[in-house]
């Protein structure tokens, strides 16, 4: 007979009479019957054992599923009868005093009442301008079972929700409000456990299920939507966690919101396939709250027209979201409302010295963005004047060709450091690719769409716009990333089109899954949770500022706030092509500082302007992590072009690396600590590769460390760590090899980064040595 056994502040069914531990029952008795269901729905069930408790998380998701599953029916037809809305005053009142909030006490594991997010100086160094109230979301976490615990910590996380204004009008921008608190509660009665979720005072949803079977028992409020708070929880919690006694208390949270998951996602799946996928997706907004598994099985359902699914046709469409804190000085502040002033003010940009079609340099201009092979004087000029007109921008032209001088070098080189501010400036950039655009989708760009590939595929344009070769300029790069307005004329339809949202049509066309386009919103998403959201995370646009310029409050963010490390933009054009080798540096420099820091007349190769890439501070130790097999002939420590290069000049965007000098020789002079190995580690490491584990010593042999190492090492010279701010860990820091080249200078011959070591102090050793920091100066020619 089945029983009830607690396991910790929760009761599971328990079928025998062994203890729970020792039990070894199947756990899941309906298997052949769950299975079946799990491939009419396009999902996969394993069948899955254990001894005890189930404590792996990929043995519970499969229980959850088993259970849902079996529970199907049971939750279909609550379902079926769901109204979402607003609960009602008396539902409200019920559910804040089920959590007792009167009578809390304190947890009975440790937990951290503050996080890094309510630290000044935290907050100061990661998100300057933003005070500590006003950081992120605040979470009130609350268990109800003998006792209450709550715990109340401030994330970093800004967790925001839309008004749904494109819902009803296509067209009709969106406006998204900060949660301030979110609450998440759940109150245990034996066998059943109430879920609570609330923003602020309001509650959105309460949910009641069978702790056993896992059938929900009761839904009220706003159902959807709640889903995908409990889902954001999910990925936040770990920011409020500070040891492993907080991490087992909080994961509960994770659990429960899985198993809703679980059991809401089956029971919607399983209507809408038997109402012969027509109508709309109960609870709302399932693209969000729903498993990848389960949201990649129900798209094939649905209507595709010129490539993309409308998530809004189905019901499908979220309206929360998590935004990181640092971001904030990306985000609109009229269509991101926080609750606190906006202090933003725009960059006042570099006015161009000179303009095609006008003589008042203050009025508007469209910036052409093209390749000067394709340039055929007058009859270039009067076509790209009508593109402009064309595509909504003033007929007055930018054109690098024709308003620099080409034959004043010292103009020249001012106006080379100010073109990322005229293109930053035009109210419009004209793209003009060497080749036609046209059979292209027109679908207009919207955060609720999904791309299809393989019907994407059906159009050339897509294709013949990925392949161009105003693609493959390495100018190009930072013209299209500073343009808050780029647009191309559709042939088709001799019509303005959005260059940022073609690019990423394009992009989507390449890809085996499909692709969600919440690209459009912040751009954060295509380095958060790249799983969750499709292969999104493989997208780099070159078109980051028109993704973040709201054009309905003509607002752009300052370009401070969307600065790249010249190492990291090396990486994303060494492949690029350029007239001049110094324009590798040069053509991306505005992403990386204020160009004008940068003194163009020192620089006439490559090399100047490595060097003066070094002195102004806009690249540091981290070109040592170039390919060192192709290093410029004059210097050892200069990468070569990337054309000649084997890899990218660059292997990860985080070194820990004091910054380096260039002294007037062209010398890098960097601090660093010598380091001792042994020579069959030194062989580990001859050819290029990932996770080398590498045994070291420093400091005279009195700090040792086992190091993992992505990189080449040499057989020649002496081993170097360069010195860095952490002082507990190697973690990020660079190993090079060097040897002697006269006049006190050294050769490097090879390098890598350390992606993980901590130091060990050798007490024996450090008895027995002169103690002394062992650092020394290095000069790299």
């Amino acid at each position: 007979m089945d029983r009830a056994v607690q396991v910790g502040d929760r009761w599971v069914i328990h079928n025998c009479e062994a203890s729970q531990r020792e039990c070894e029952c199947d756990p899941m008795p309906r298997f052949e019957d769950a299975a079946a269901l799990a491939t009419h729905l396009g999902l996969e069930l394993e069948r899955v054992s254990w001894t005890g408790i189930p404590s792996r998380g990929d043995v519970l998701k499969e229980l959850q599923t088993y259970k849902a599953l079996v529970a199907a029916t049971s939750n279909r037809a609550l379902l079926r009868d769901l109204r979402e809305g607003a609960p009602t005053p008396a539902q409200s009142r019920r559910a804040w005093e089920a959590l007792r909030l009167a009578e809390e006490s304190t947890p009975k594991y440790p937990l951290p009442f503050t996080t890094r997010w309510e630290d000044e100086n935290y907050v100061r160094r990661h998100v300057p301008g933003l005070s500590v109230d006003a950081v992120g979301t605040r979470v009130q976490l609350v268990k109800v079972k003998s006792e209450v615990q709550c715990l109340r910590a401030t994330s970093g996380t800004r967790i925001c929700i839309s008004d749904g204004a494109d819902l009803e009008n296509r067209d009709a921008p969106e406006t998204w409000t900060m949660v301030q608190q979110l609450t998440v509660g759940l109150v245990y009665e034996k066998m059943q456990t109430e879920v609570v979720v609330a923003v602020e005072e309001d509650v959105i949803a309460t949910f009641t299920y069978d702790e056993g079977s896992q059938v929900l028992l009761q839904c009220v409020g706003q159902v959807g939507m709640g889903l995908e708070l409990l889902g954001i929880l999910g990925r936040v919690v770990y920011e409020l966690i500070s040891n492993s006694a907080a991490h087992h208390w909080v994961r509960e949270f994770e659990d429960v919101a899985d198993l809703l998951v679980a059991s809401t996602g089956v029971a919607a799946m399983s209507e809408f396939k038997a109402g012969d996928a027509r109508g709309m997706i109960k609870p709302s907004g399932c693209s969000e709250w729903m498993r990848d598994d389960m949201f990649e099985a129900i798209l094939p359902l649905l209507t595709t027209r010129e490539g993309f699914v409308d998530l809004r046709e189905w019901g499908m469409q979220s309206t929360a979201m998590p935004v990181s804190a640092e971001h904030t000085p990306l985000m609109c502040p009229h269509c991101w409302v926080t609750g606190e002033p906006n202090s933003h003010s725009p960059t006042v940009q570099v006015r161009p010295l000179r303009l095609v079609g006008s003589h008042d340099k203050q009025d508007e201009y469209t910036a052409v963005s093209h390749l000067w092979t394709e340039f055929r004087g007058d009859k270039t000029i009067r076509s790209m004047k009508n593109d402009a007109v064309v595509v909504g921008g003033p007929a007055t032209l930018w054109i690098d060709k024709l308003c620099i001088n080409q034959d004043d070098s010292d103009e020249k080189a001012i106006e080379l450091s100010h073109m990322g501010s005229y293109y930053a400036g035009a109210s419009t950039t004209l793209i003009c690719p060497a080749r036609p655009v046209a059979s292209i989708p027109l679908v207009k760009q919207s955060r609720h769409l999904v791309a299809i590939p393989s019907h994407l595929n059906d159009f050339q344009g897509l294709r013949s716009w990925r392949e161009d070769p105003w693609h493959n300029r390495v100018w190009t790069f930072q013209e299209a990333y500073l343009s808050r307005n780029p647009r191309v004329v559709n042939s088709d339809t001799n019509s303005g089109f959005d260059a940022s949202w073609l690019d990423f049509m394009a992009f989507a066309a390449t890809q085996t899954e499909p692709v969600r386009c919440q690209v459009g919103l912040p751009p954060w998403r295509q380095d958060s949770y790249p799983s969750h959201y499709g292969r999104l995370g493989e997208y780099v646009t070159p078109f980051l500022q028109s993704w973040v310029a709201c054009n309905r409050h003509n607002w752009v963010p300052d370009i401070s706030n969307i600065r790249i490390p010249l190492a990291k933009l090396l990486q994303l054009t060494h492949s690029r092509q350029c007239t001049e080798e110094r324009d590798r540096i040069i053509g991306v420099l505005g992403l990386a500082l204020s160009a004008e820091q940068f003194v163009l007349q020192r620089v006439s190769s490559l090399d100047d302007a490595y060097r003066e890439a070094v002195r102004c501070g806009a690249l540091g130790a981290e070109v040592l992590l170039a390919d060192l097999g192709g290093t410029s002939p004059n210097s050892s420590w200069i990468p070569k072009s990337g054309r000649e290069a084997r890899y990218p000049p660059f292997v990860r965007n985080k070194c820990d690396a004091f910054r380096p000098v260039v002294d007037d020789d062209g010398t890098l002079v960097c601090k660093a600590s010598e380091v001792e190995m042994d020579m069959d580690e030194r062989e580990k490491c001859s050819e290029w590769g990932d996770h080398h584990r590498l045994n070291v010593r420093m400091h005279g042999g009195t700090t040792d460390a086992t190091v993992g190492f992505q990189g080449l090492s040499s057989t020649r010279g002496k081993a170097y760590i360069l010195e860095g701010t952490n002082n507990w860990s190697l973690n990020s820091r660079i190993l090079l090899w060097a040897s002697e080249a006269g006049s006190g200078t050294h050769h490097v011959e090879a390098s890598g980064i350390i992606n993980w070591g901590p130091l060990y102090r050798n007490a024996a050793k450090e008895s027995d040595t002169e103690k002394g920091d062992g650092i020394v100066t290095l000069r790299l020619g």
